[in-house]
């Protein structure tokens, strides 16, 4: 088994993540497979040539180009040998634009080499930054809740919940004192430093690919901290009804939600196919569609407002998952926007949110956000919560 380590350029340095080979197919055409790693999430990924890998595992420089895609993120990596003078790119599209980061590769021995160490091991650190941690971000008007589980090699894996979602898995070191975490899933290029000052406290910075840049200070979470219950966040304000809630469907009809939910207990889906908390989200949307049969709806909101470019997305969003609901293209992801053409909330706050309905068309609950298992103790609490709710509609069928 090989290791790949892919550094994206950012302004704050390199982004690491690492990507094990699980074999190689020299036959034509050539292929491989293999799965890009984040803590405890392996994403399998495939390749159309399998050139470029052959050269970095053997050693050899030639100019072999590989392309791995993500079709779901509008998203691709195109990767060379190592030893050329610009190995590879990473482009993402965003919005009407295409984002490109430049690239570099090489070989390592696991999958937790994600970050080159540049200080001695110190167990003051290690044992100080494990934990939770109440967390600042500069942009953001709500606090956050870091959660970071450091062995005693220094071997870092957390997240960071927020009241719109969480950040999935990260993972990295503790190099010195200093915290350095990073996540890559195809759409999200995520970037974490972290330094523990003398007072106990975090001081940090946050890369988004090389196109977003945030800082945060944390302070040691005081025991029995939680995160704002998610279900109190959003409002349904009845202003309008599922029946006035019209939009196109993939084939491009109108379609209101009233008229597809039929009087049975359904969840209605608000997501994005950009959006990592909403592809958690589709997972225990399916599990509960699966178990207690009832309806499900997703309403759409994408990058633009290009309806065949939406529909595309939301297709390879449905084929990833599983996903056999039926959507309607809703809008732009712009949130005040959206909140415009959902008039039934006081505001759209989220992607996703999740309103849980009664057979008789009437609100049950709005849940804000999503946790992801990268937190896995309040992604277990959320799914009990989730369950408990739907089993409830449909026994009052």
């Amino acid at each position: 088994m090989k290791f790949v380590r892919f550094e994206l350029e950012t302004p704050g340095g390199p982004l690491p993540f690492v990507m094990r080979v699980l074999g190689a197919n020299r036959s034509q055409p050539p292929s491989y497979s293999a799965e890009i790693v984040n803590g405890g999430e392996a994403i399998s990924v495939t390749s159309a040539s399998t050139q470029s890998l052959l050269s970095v595992m053997e050693g050899r420089d030639e100019e072999h180009w590989d392309v791995i895609r993500f079709p779901a993120f509008e998203a691709s990596v195109h990767w060379t040998a190592f030893q050329t003078e610009l190995p590879g790119l990473y482009t993402k599209a965003r919005g009407e634009s295409i984002a490109t980061v430049p690239l570099r590769i090489r070989l390592v021995d696991s999958a937790h080499d994600r970050f080159d160490r540049e200080h001695p091991l110190d167990p003051d650190a290690i044992s100080a930054i494990d934990g939770r941690w109440v967390v600042d971000f500069a942009n953001s008007d709500d606090e956050a809740l870091g959660i970071f589980e450091v062995t005693e090699v220094g071997h870092a894996t957390g997240t960071f919940l927020t009241t719109t979602g969480d950040y999935r898995f990260l993972e990295g070191v503790v190099d010195g004192a200093t915290l350095k975490l990073s996540c890559f899933d195809g759409g999200h290029a995520f970037l974490f430093h972290a330094d523990l000052n003398d007072d106990g406290s975090l001081t940090g910075d946050f890369w988004s690919g090389n196109w977003y840049r945030d800082t945060w200070t944390a302070t040691p979470a005081p025991e029995g901290y939680t995160m704002p219950d998610a279900f109190a966040l959003t409002e349904w304000t009845g202003d309008a009804g599922l029946n006035d809630l019209v939009f196109k469907d993939l084939e491009g009809v109108e379609r209101s939600v009233g008229e597809m939910i039929k009087g049975k207990p359904a969840i209605i889906e608000v997501f994005g196919s950009w959006c990592p908390n909403c592809h958690d989200a589709a997972k225990a949307v399916k599990d509960l569609q699966k178990k207690h049969g009832i309806a499900v709806v997703g309403l759409a909101f994408e990058l633009t407002d290009e309806h065949e470019r939406s529909v595309r997305q939301v297709r390879a969003f449905q084929a990833k998952h599983g996903a056999e609901w039926p959507v309607l293209v809703a809008g732009t992801a712009d949130k005040a926007e959206a909140s415009k053409r959902l008039p039934v909330f006081d505001e759209l706050r989220s992607y996703p949110t999740t309103v849980f309905v009664r057979a008789d068309g009437t609100v049950a609950a709005v849940h804000t956000g999503f946790t992801g298992p990268a937190a896995p103790e309040e992604h277990a609490a959320l799914l009990e919560r989730w369950d408990a709710i739907v089993r409830d509609l449909v026994e009052a069928k």
